[in-house]
């Protein structure tokens, strides 16, 4: 009998990958965002208006996107963007999905990891479970769960596999 993968905890390079690509999304977005919003304010009031609001807009808006970007992906999705192309899954430690709280929770937790140098996801390397302190911090840990049309092709792989061996 071979372990599920889906009930194995991912690695720390499929989470660095899924990192990477999410502050890539991420950035990208917010700085399509940021701009948008800067040139409208530059179009409804005056020009030097939107020069002034810019840093504050791109300041604040960025912090607000990026707590909305990870909190309402691991709440609502229990993933990211990035961590679905890499077929992860965040859930609680007993595998359900994460609330609001707790993902507000784990992004503390993610600000906190990276305060000494990046160490709280570095401990992903040494932890038995591979959970980093923001894991730690908010009672979650990041698994593989490919998505449903992955697991359906497996289950059919799998079917066809069995009958042939028959």
């Amino acid at each position: 009998m071979s372990v599920e993968r889906s009930e194995e905890p991912a690695g720390f390079a499929s989470r660095a990958v899924a990192f990477v690509t999410d502050a890539v999304i991420f950035g990208l977005s917010h700085a399509v965002i940021a701009w948008t919003i800067v040139q409208v304010a530059q179009l409804l009031a005056r020009p030097s208006l939107g020069d002034r609001l810019g840093p504050w807009i791109v300041t604040i808006g960025g912090v607000v996107f990026a707590v909305a970007y990870s909190v309402v992906s691991w709440s609502w999705f229990g993933r990211t963007p990035g961590k679905a192309l890499l077929g992860l899954a965040v859930t609680t430690q007993d595998g359900a999905p994460l609330g609001v709280l707790r993902s507000l929770l784990r992004f503390v937790g993610y600000l906190l990891s990276t305060i000494p140098l990046g160490a709280g996801f570095l401990w992903i390397l040494i932890d038995d479970h591979r959970r980093g302190w923001h894991d730690h911090l908010a009672g979650t840990r990041v698994v593989y769960r490919p998505s449903a049309r992955a697991a359906k092709r497996d289950l059919l792989e799998t079917a066809s596999g069995s009958s042939r061996s028959d």
